[in-house]
């Protein structure tokens, strides 16, 4: 079975990796992790191309997302025998919470069901910025310097010249203005209990707190200092809330918009602070006059990734104690 690396375009990528997987036989390692690092790139999907028929005359080829996994479920290679075959999951899971695996079929083989891992050209990381020093007061830009000159007779054909330089001057404010990027861990066991509450409701608690306090930092005309978004993360991470002002006026302010977000957040699944972290670091919406500041608030070690680091096999296979898919978001 043939195993494509290509960018969003289909175009093939070269990987330059020690042990870059091209195709699967029956001696191939089991099982088979999918994502290699490539230079520029970062992981996207993976998907199995394949021919689609049933006994009503409809065929054709499909695309099915599946997860970047393959298991053989023993020494021999056969597509046919569940038992005996390499087998793939979309992640569906059965009533007991484990991942449904689909063996690939003859049929699949003749028709050269392929795999495709994609790629996405990594974003720009971002630079934080520094305070901005900024006129206070009347803004008005003070007027041009004036000299003044004066020469005083000393009586003896000579003269004393005084020189003198006068400028109107103005205060200046430095505006320690900040953007604060809130990456919070959703993961299952955030669900765990803690004292008389949860991870979960603790970690909730802590941000919320945190953010009435940056709200309450203001300028000399009362407009906030600090500006703050949430990224929540588990098994994949995602951007809940982008960058609010933490106003505190009205009734759909800044704050109000942030204690909600957090509020709002549930856990469940693992534990994938790659992803997390690298949409921190892709986040466009930074000011080159603020301070950035990210806050990692977790429970505990990841269980997912979405950087392979040249990692062989069984490397990736002994990070896990069940040898599920626990390894890429």
């Amino acid at each position: 079975m043939k195993v494509h690396y290509v960018d969003e375009n289909g175009n093939e990528l070269a990987v330059k990796n020690s042990t870059f997987l091209t195709s699967l036989t029956g001696s191939s390692p089991s099982p088979a992790y999918l994502i290699y690092d490539i230079d520029g790139y970062e992981y996207d999907h993976t998907y199995r191309h394949y021919y689609y028929y049933n006994n009503r005359w409809v065929y054709g080829w499909k695309n099915q997302n599946i997860l970047p996994e393959l298991s053989r479920h023993d020494a021999s290679y056969n597509y046919g025998d569940y038992w005996n075959g390499w087998t793939y999951t979309d992640g569906s899971t059965d009533y007991w919470g484990n991942y449904n695996w689909n063996v690939l079929s003859s049929s699949d083989a003749q028709n050269k069901d392929e795999i495709y891992v994609v790629y996405r050209k990594k974003a720009d990381i971002v630079p934080g910025g520094t305070p901005t020093v900024k006129q206070s007061g009347n803004v008005d830009p003070p007027v041009a310097p004036r000299i003044n000159k004066e020469s005083t007779p000393n009586g003896d054909d000579t003269n004393t010249l005084a020189l003198s330089l006068i400028s109107d001057t103005t205060q200046l404010e430095v505006e320690k203005l900040a953007d604060v990027i809130v990456v919070f861990d959703v993961s299952g066991s955030m669900n765990d209990s803690m004292g008389n509450t949860t991870r979960l409701q603790a970690a909730k608690t802590a941000i919320n707190n945190l953010a009435e306090q940056l709200a309450q930092k203001k300028n000399s005309a009362g407009d906030p200092l600090v500006r703050m978004s949430l990224i929540q993360f588990s098994t994949k991470a995602s951007t809940v809330l982008g960058m609010t002002d933490l106003t505190t006026g009205g009734k759909n302010n800044g704050l109000s918009k942030i204690k909600s977000a957090v509020n709002g957040l549930t856990a469940n699944g693992g534990t994938n602070w790659d992803h997390a972290l690298q949409l921190a670091n892709e986040e466009n919406d930074l000011d080159l006059g603020r301070a950035t500041f990210v806050i990692f608030v977790t429970d505990g070690d990841p269980t997912f990734r979405n950087a392979r680091m040249n990692v062989t096999d069984l490397g990736l296979q002994g990070e896990t104690n069940d040898q599920a898919l626990t390894v890429y978001g």
